[in-house]
């Protein structure tokens, strides 16, 4: 049986997991802040682990193994870092995809839309039970445009600026990181005061329909959230807005993954796979 471990780095949090006999162990969270510290951990847990590969799940954008940007990581340079410093085989993806991977193994969608919400906006598509990537970036829904700069009542254009350099992406709008630059408070502490509050942003209409766009593109069997902010939807609540912008006909089951390692999970399946 082979040992894994599973990491997930992501904008906020980096989470490690271990995976053996068909069980996963939480092994350790730290801030991505220290993530030039997470190489020298990593080499510590395999080696005492005796582990015989390593997944990673990462915010950034992969091409050909290559990460080609990172917008919400302080140094997009660590995880490929990472991979070169370890002995044993590491594979790298795209954390919505990982995340993707563990919706589909544990929910058992042959095709499903996964959307993680945390730091940013991510999602991964599964068609036939695999990963459909594109030309390697496929799933970006977070750097949709809005078109809320032409939609504005006030007549004042909001072409925000989001962190990967483009202009009026829904990330600027719903995104951890653009409601805290919003609000000045975290969404966790924000939906501590206010358990609504995530539903009664001007943003939430623009991730549902954007949402709605992609079920229509798609036509998946299943749109599965996760994240630290997207396992905190209430599930109903998500179906009633996006189904107000489907045509008939399309019926996805709406479904919200509670599990803060989702990704880091994911990601051993992801080494798994590929070490087949």
């Amino acid at each position: 049986m082979m040992k894994i471990i599973g990491v997930d780095i992501g904008g906020t949090n980096i989470d490690v997991v271990f995976f053996s006999d068909g069980k996963y162990r939480h092994i350790m969270t730290l801030h991505t802040e220290n993530i030039d510290d997470i190489c020298e951990k990593i080499q510590e847990t395999v080696s005492i682990m005796d582990v015989d590969a390593v997944g990673i799940g990462v915010a950034a954008w992969l091409k050909s193994g290559n990460i080609i940007h990172a917008p919400n990581l302080p140094s997009p340079e660590a995880p490929l870092n990472l991979r070169d410093a370890l002995d044993v085989p590491v594979f790298l993806d795209n954390d919505a995809n990982c995340f993707a991977m563990f919706a589909h193994e544990i929910l058992g969608h042959a095709s499903l839309l996964a959307v993680t919400v945390g730091t940013g906006i991510g999602s991964g598509i599964i068609v036939n039970g695999e990963i459909y990537r594109g030309g390697g970036i496929a799933g970006e829904i977070g750097h949709w445009t809005t078109g809320r700069s032409s939609r504005s009542d006030t007549g004042k254009q909001e072409n925000l600026r989001c962190r990967c350099g483009g202009k009026d992406h829904l990330e600027c709008y719903f995104s951890g990181w653009a409601l805290e630059q919003k609000y000045g408070k975290s969404v966790k502490d924000l939906m501590a005061e206010n358990r609504n509050f995530i539903y009664e942003t001007e943003g939430f209409d623009d991730f549902c329909r954007a949402i709605a766009n992609a079920v229509m593109l798609l036509d998946p069997s299943a749109v599965v959230f996760g994240g630290r902010i997207g396992m905190q939807f209430d599930a109903k609540i998500l179906e009633n807005r996006i189904y107000c912008y489907l045509m008939r006909g399309f019926l996805p089951r709406i479904e919200v993954l509670k599990d803060e390692i989702a990704v880091a999970k994911g990601a051993c399946i992801l080494a798994a796979s590929s070490m087949l």
